[in-house]
């Protein structure tokens, strides 16, 4: 009789066999490639559920999308609380902010956005 487990347990297993449901991963960066099994900084003991992750993805692609945040929207940390997002970073104004929070609340699925956003006057 085979065994066959879930990828996602696989992958956590694989990684010393934390205890985690297959359902549940840590918070980070979502990406197309192979879930993340360590909680993004600055996020330690933060786990979502697979709709918030999937928000969170569809968030950081549009961002992503966005010609005016492409080059920063990979060092935003972004949270999903049931249907409320969270963006943290630092960007170059108000207005790449503005943007970002305006971009976001456009993803279908998202209600609320939070932006907890610094701006970098320095402008990097």
């Amino acid at each position: 009789m085979s065994h066959i487990l879930p990828i996602s347990l696989l992958l956590v297993c694989a990684s010393g066999c934390a205890a985690a449901a297959p359902s549940v991963r840590p918070a980070g960066p979502a990406t197309f490639a192979a879930p993340t099994l360590a909680p993004a900084a600055g996020t330690a003991d933060i786990y979502f559920t697979e709709d918030e992750e999937r928000l969170i993805l569809a968030v950081r692609q549009a961002l992503l999308s966005e010609p005016d945040l492409a080059v920063v929207a990979d060092t935003l940390a972004i949270e999903a609380h049931g249907t409320t997002v969270v963006l943290r970073g630092n960007l170059r104004s108000p207005e790449q902010a503005a943007l970002a929070e305006q971009v976001a609340s456009q993803v279908v699925g998202v209600q609320k956005v939070r932006g907890e956003l610094a701006m970098d006057i320095g402008g990097r």
